[in-house]
């Protein structure tokens, strides 16, 4: 800062013979040598005859960055404030100043002189008639003093500005670290997460292929017994297809999953008929839904296109594992699947629906929520009961997404399931005939379990 080097001095007086008394100390108007020395000094001395003339005075020095370093101050001044009133105020607007009370009265002793104004440590009692050379040396010394304090506490305030600067800097690392270690932990956890999912979903896939891949295995061992007869030889071959069939679905979902994953899907759009490919998926599981005396069933409501436009392939996919999980968890009663028109699906125009209803084992709401996820397999005890991988619903989903459609699900436990898959059907698809059933649009066909 520039004031530290001020040596500016004030003068208050309401005699002017004592300012012309300062002014042959400090070199004004005189040509005393010494008082020419002392000038060279570099003081710059203003004179005030009164308390309220000389605050105005400290008042423009510290508003123009350039306040006093020194005020000699006469103890007393008959028409306004006294010298220890004038000293009070002034250091009200400037903390710093050192001053030199000038005194010829005796009313007081120094120490009272000294308390009054509350600032013993910046304040000198000099007694009139005052020598020059005492006043040359208090002011030599008292500016010294001032400029060693604003030093001071130019240091101090540059030091509290660099820590709290520092506390902030440290304070928005601290909150910055905080968040790392959350986002830290949140990623451990999802990875210690994902890895005992995919140490399950290998655990259960080693175990899915073996137990196929052993049947397999023995069957072909009887076949290569020249006695086998011809009725074994043939349960042998049916078992050996049925397993083969079960291990070809399960590479098929891992590499539907693996180009699903990789983005190298892609999907062949051509118009078909929604009416036959339902019941094409009711006549491809009939006899899965019979060995287990269930009743699997093809619903049509309202009005249903003749064609739509999609991938026929790909959504008879999602419809067979639909309609397939189904009929693996249900023991007991019915598997519907119900084929309808929505007007509007959530705001994203008509789509055409397919709901797969069961009386089977439900599922829990904590487990909802993760059902569509990869490798993860839900309660693994029922998954492992029932057989499978695990990913069927995973390939499911986002071939539904592909198709530009979803999959939702209701469901509760012993409640049993429906799953419902819907896909856009375009605004000018304008083929549509009434399902079987006559004036109401209702249509159903059955497959009705065989044998007892």
């Amino acid at each position: 800062m520039k004031c530290l080097n001020n040596r500016r001095l004030l003068v208050v007086d309401d005699q002017e013979i004592i300012h012309f008394s300062f002014r042959t100390v400090f070199g004004g108007a005189t040509s005393d040598l010494m008082a020419q020395r002392q000038a060279q000094e570099g003081y710059d001395v203003d004179y005030a005859i009164s308390g309220e003339s000389a605050l105005e005075i400290i008042g423009r020095g510290v508003d123009g960055d350039e306040p006093h370093a020194l005020a000699f101050v006469d103890m007393y001044m008959p028409h306004g404030w006294s010298g220890v009133e004038t000293i009070t105020k002034m250091w009200e607007i400037s903390p710093d100043l050192q001053v030199v009370l000038c005194t010829a009265f005796t009313d007081y002793s120094w120490g009272q002189l000294a308390a009054r104004p509350g600032k013993a440590d910046q304040l000198l009692i000099l007694k009139k008639p005052f020598d020059k050379i005492e006043v040359r040396q208090l002011a030599r010394a008292l500016t010294e003093k001032w400029r060693l304090s604003r030093q001071v506490h130019s240091h101090l305030t540059n030091l509290e500005d660099m820590v709290a600067a520092r506390t902030s800097e440290l304070a928005r690392a601290n909150a910055h670290l905080r968040g790392l270690n959350q986002e830290l932990v949140a990623a451990r956890d999802a990875s210690e997460a994902a890895n005992r999912a995919k140490t399950e979903f290998l655990s259960n896939v080693s175990h899915e292929i073996r137990t196929p891949m052993t049947s397999v295995l023995g069957y072909a061992e009887m076949l290569g017994e020249p006695d086998c007869p011809v009725a074994e030889r043939q349960e042998s071959i049916d078992t050996i297809r049925k397993n083969a069939d079960y291990l070809l679905a399960i590479i098929d979902d891992l590499l539907d999953i693996s180009k699903l994953e990789a983005g190298r899907l892609m999907i062949e759009r051509k118009r078909f008929s929604p009416r036959e490919l339902a019941l094409e998926i009711s006549s491809l599981l009939n006899v899965r839904a019979a060995e287990k005396k269930l009743k699997l069933s093809v619903e049509f409501r309202s009005v249903i296109p003749d064609t739509i436009e999609s991938d026929p392939i790909r959504l008879r996919q999602v419809l067979l594992n639909l309609v397939g999980n189904a009929i693996k968890f249900t023991e007991i009663g019915d598997i519907r699947l119900t084929v309808a028109m929505l007007a509007d699906h959530a705001g994203r125009g008509p789509h055409l629906s397919f709901d797969v209803t069961d009386t089977g084992i439900g599922i829990a709401a904590e487990q909802i929520p993760n059902l569509f996820e990869c490798f993860n397999l839900g309660d693994g005890s029922s998954t492992r009961r029932h057989n499978g991988i695990g990913l069927g619903l995973a390939v499911s989903m986002r071939l539904a997404r592909l198709l530009e459609g979803d999959i939702s699900v209701k469901s509760a436990p012993g409640a049993g399931s429906t799953f419902r898959m819907v896909v856009p059907v375009p605004a000018a698809a304008e083929d549509a005939s009434y399902a079987e059933g006559g004036e109401s649009g209702r249509g159903q066909t059955e497959c009705q379990p065989q044998g007892d």
